[in-house]
């Protein structure tokens, strides 16, 4: 059977890569077999074998199209703030690094169509250039991108309703599994999801304030009625087990409770001064971390 141009071919796969209906691809809805939907190509000129090779490349499209859906709703929802509200910082910084990842994924996507547009005057051979061959290089430059976008769909898929020490948690646990490399991409996202929750801690162990418009930080801040020395100490603040993420354990989240409320106690009960202003010169836990 004839083949699709080159010219036309390999600019009609660049779409489906990137979750996109193509010429001769169109994106079907997921099935029980395939929950990230699938390329069906429409071209029935084509062999089986074909169809099949196309197919099978195309898939990380919808892995991409998958994650970035779920991105974007996530950080681009609509005028209704109450739903980002939601969210928390920890998961809005979970979503921001698999974006980077994305437009990393974009990236190289241009380089792979910018070479195949070039390729009479690139250093690539004829045979690399030209109908299905094509379709093969583009594959086998997709593999390594293809693993980690695989891996992202998978953290956005077990985490994207968590948030706070929970979200940390689990991107630990999958940080922990499989090949180094991926366990490398999920360290990064972890890192940078920690960030947030850092912030509120370095807040609450330097000054005893509870900056968590979110509820995301393990230590939970109550309204009393009726405010003493006594009720703010036995009941102003707790510790909200649920919350505390992989590396704080119970006994080590009780001694930062009442570091907490030792500082609060000072500032507003015994009105000390000079004691916070030498704490607001120390470092931050997020520059304690990056040295």
């Amino acid at each position: 059977p004839p083949e699709p141009p080159n010219s036309l071919f390999y600019q009609d796969i660049i779409y489906p890569l990137n979750g996109l209906d193509g010429r001769f691809l169109e994106f079907q809805q997921p099935t029980p077999d395939k929950k990230y939907g699938y390329f069906q190509v429409t071209n029935s000129a084509l062999t089986s074998q074909q169809k099949e090779l196309l197919t099978r490349t195309c898939h990380i499209g919808c892995l991409y199209r998958y994650v970035s859906n779920i991105c974007k709703e996530a950080l681009f929802p609509p005028a209704d703030a109450m739903i980002l509200q939601n969210k928390g910082l920890t998961q809005q910084s979970f979503f921001s690094s698999i974006q980077d990842e994305l437009d990393q994924y974009n990236r190289k996507l241009s380089i792979i169509d910018f070479r195949l547009r070039t390729s009479n005057s690139s250093d690539l051979s004829p045979e690399l250039v030209t109908g299905f061959v094509s379709v093969r290089w583009i594959s086998i430059t997709l593999q390594e991108p293809l693993n980690r976008i695989r891996c992202l769909a998978n953290l956005v898929e077990h985490c994207a309703g968590l948030t706070g020490g929970a979200l940390i948690t689990a991107l630990y646990n999958f940080s922990q599994l499989g090949d180094p490399i991926l366990a490398d991409l999920v360290t990064t996202i972890l890192r940078k999801a920690t960030s947030q929750l850092l912030r509120v801690m370095d807040e609450w162990l330097r000054f005893g304030r509870v900056q968590d418009p979110f509820n995301e930080f393990f230590i939970i801040e109550r309204s009393l009625p009726k405010e003493d020395a006594d009720s703010f100490w036995s009941l102003k603040y707790s510790v909200k087990p649920e919350r505390l993420p992989f590396f704080i354990s119970s006994h080590a989240a009780e001694n930062m409770l009442r570091i907490g409320k030792s500082l609060n106690f000072l500032k507003n009960w015994c009105k000390e001064t000079e004691l916070f202003s030498q704490l607001s010169k120390i470092s931050n836990l997020g520059e304690i971390l990056k040295e």
